[in-house]
């Protein structure tokens, strides 16, 4: 089992019961466009289980610069991490699309082990998908060209924005590993070989197809 499968669908295979038990001890959460869910620092609050919307995942360093690290679905979860440590949280998470969701508390998660052992599961899948996700992206930073890692994040957010990118160049930059410099250069190409069209505050794929081949395997 994956995590491209809806956290709903994931429980209801893993047991019939389980996902009627974590709605009954999670809250929902509604998050307009731009709003933030939880900043690096914060005393974490617990897991968000994503119903609607996509959220912006980033990091800080050293010196302050924010630096993208992934964008996250519907369907899927962020803050996972909350549920096993009392730590505070590791990075800032932005919604930039409304989006609707559960949060599931670190004391409600202790109550669901013991009612329902089956969300252990749940969460053993979860840390296994962020590990395999972990693994492609530094195997994408070893053998792939900035160009490469550019193209290769249009394209997926294009599929998850349906077509239309809507996030800034130095936010690309971030979350490709390169600078704006970079990303704009590329984006030109793009724009000029009429695979993307670029808009204000926006990119569009016009040609994903040929984007798509302009991306190596791994």
């Amino acid at each position: 089992m994956t995590m491209t499968t809806h956290w709903r669908e994931q429980m209801s295979e893993l047991h019939p019961q389980l996902l009627q038990a974590v709605i009954d001890r999670t809250v929902a959460r509604s998050y307009g466009a731009n709003s933030v869910l939880c900043r690096e620092g914060d005393y974490p609050d617990g897991m968000y289980l994503l119903d609607e919307g996509r959220v912006l995942v980033q990091s800080l360093t050293v010196d302050g610069a924010a630096v993208g690290l992934n964008v996250v679905e519907a369907g899927r979860v962020v803050g996972e991490q909350a549920l096993l440590a009392d730590q505070a949280r590791s990075a800032t998470v932005t919604a930039v699309q409304p989006t609707v969701l559960r949060l599931l508390r670190p004391m409600q998660f202790r109550e669901l082990r013991g009612e329902r052992p089956e969300i252990d599961r749940f969460l053993v899948d979860v840390l296994d998908s962020r590990l395999t996700e972990m693994s492609a992206r530094l195997a994408e930073a070893v053998h792939s060209t900035a160009e490469d890692r550019v193209c290769r994040r249009v394209h997926a957010l294009s599929t998850a924005f349906d077509g239309v990118v809507r996030l800034s160049q130095a936010t690309l930059a971030s979350l490709a590993g390169t600078t704006r410099p970079t990303v704009n250069r590329v984006l030109q190409d793009l724009s000029r070989d009429e695979v993307v069209a670029l808009r204000r505050a926006r990119i569009e794929v016009i040609n994903p197809e040929a984007l798509a081949e302009r991306i190596p395997e791994l």
